[in-house]
């Protein structure tokens, strides 16, 4: 999870909480083979999906065979967006 503030020049303070699947917040794991295999996970800092070179064993769960797959397992899911306003 991660939260977002922004002060919003009233006497408010606009909070935003974005929920990832565990799948998407795990490393990238490139693996020790010595396989050239492209791959995408997700990136929760710059949260984007980003493509890496796999090696081909030892992978774990933020490993997609494409761009759509990647995208459509870790975007912030609208209903789970939640605004939070708190009296200053």
């Amino acid at each position: 999870m991660s939260a977002m503030l922004r002060n919003t020049g009233c006497q408010s303070l606009h909070v935003s909480v974005f929920v990832l699947s565990e799948r998407c917040l795990m490393p990238k794991k490139v693996g020790p083979c010595r396989g050239a295999l492209p791959r995408w996970h997700f990136n929760p800092v710059t949260k984007k999906c980003e493509n890496f070179i796999f090696g081909g064993c030892r992978e774990n769960r933020n490993n997609f065979l494409s761009l759509e797959e990647c995208a459509k397992a870790c975007h912030t899911v609208p209903g789970m967006l939640l605004f939070y306003y708190i009296q200053l």
